[in-house]
C-alpha cells in the first residue's frame, strides 16, 4: 500500500495510480492492492465470478483442501471464492470440511466411509493424523481429554487402526492377555479394567483396532503399553 504525508504531517493511504486517498472503509483485501478499485476498473483488470455469491471480484482465491488427513499434499477443488464469502463460510455451506486445531489444515470431514476427526474436550476438532501421532508419542493420556480415559476405563475403548511395525519401532508392546482380543459389551469392561491397571502403574496405553464392525462396538482389538519416558 502506498502512503503519503498530508499537510498536517499525517500518513494516509493513497492509490498508486491516481494518487487519491483510499477510502477508510475499503476492505483489507482490496487495500492490499496498490491501486484503488476505480483504477483497477479503468485498467481493465480481469475480474472473476465467485462460486458462492456469483459476484464478480478482482480478488478471488482458488480453494485447496486436504481430502484426507493422511495426504501429503492438498488438492485444488476447482472452485474460486471471494474474500467475503470465505470469511462467512460460503465455501463450505454444508459443513463438509473442518479446521484441525492440531495442524491448522482445512480437511474434508469424511470420505463417505470414515469420519476424519475426533472431538476432544467437547470442542476441539482434531484430525486423525494428529490423533495418531499423539497416541504413538505418548498414549491416550497425551490427548489431554479426561473423558476419553474415564470412558475407556468404564468399558468404552478409544482407539485407531495402526501400522503394527511403526508401533513396535517406537517401543509399544502388546499386552499378551489382550492381544487380538475379542471386543463386545462384556469384554470391553475387562479391557477397560486392564487398561486402568496399566495406567495406574505408570505405563502408557493405547488401543489398536484389528478388525471392527461398522458400528464400532464389536470386533478385535489389541491393548498396547509402553514405559513412560
Amino acid at each position: 500500500m502506498t502512503m503519503q504525508l498530508t499537510m498536517a504531517r499525517e500518513e494516509v493511504a493513497v492509490c498508486a495510480s491516481c494518487g487519491l486517498p483510499r477510502s477508510w472503509d475499503e476492505p483489507c483485501y482490496e487495500r492490499a492492492n496498490p491501486d484503488c478499485v476505480p483504477c483497477r476498473l479503468r485498467h481493465d483488470e480481469e475480474q472473476e465470478a465467485c462460486d458462492s455469491c456469483e459476484e464478480l471480484s478482482f480478488d478471488t482465491y482458488e480453494e485447496h483442501i486436504w481430502l484426507s488427513p493422511f495426504d501429503d499434499e492438498e488438492t485444488a477443488t476447482g472452485f474460486r471464492f471471494c474474500q467475503p464469502c470465505l470469511d462467512q463460510g460460503g465455501n463450505d455451506p454444508d459443513g463438509q470440511q473442518f479446521y484441525c486445531d492440531g495442524c491448522s489444515r482445512e480437511i474434508a470431514s469424511d470420505n463417505g466411509r470414515m469420519i476424519h476427526y475426533h472431538i476432544l474436550n467437547a470442542c476441539e476438532m482434531v484430525c486423525l493424523r494428529c490423533i495418531e501421532e499423539d497416541l504413538k508419542r505418548g498414549g491416550i493420556a497425551t490427548l489431554d481429554d479426561e473423558d476419553i480415559l474415564t470412558q475407556l476405563f468404564a468399558g468404552k475403548p478409544f482407539g485407531m487402526f495402526f501400522n503394527v511395525g511403526e508401533l513396535e519401532a517406537e517401543g509399544w508392546e502388546p499386552d499378551p492377555l489382550y492381544h487380538d482380543y475379542r471386543l463386545d459389551a462384556g469384554n470391553a469392561i475387562k479391557l477397560g479394567a486392564r487398561a486402568h491397571g496399566w495406567h495406574n502403574s505408570g505405563r502408557l496405553i493405547i488401543i489398536g483396532y484389528e478388525r471392527l464392525s461398522i458400528m464400532g462396538d464389536e470386533g478385535y482389538v489389541t491393548l498396547y503399553t509402553k514405559e513412560a519416558s
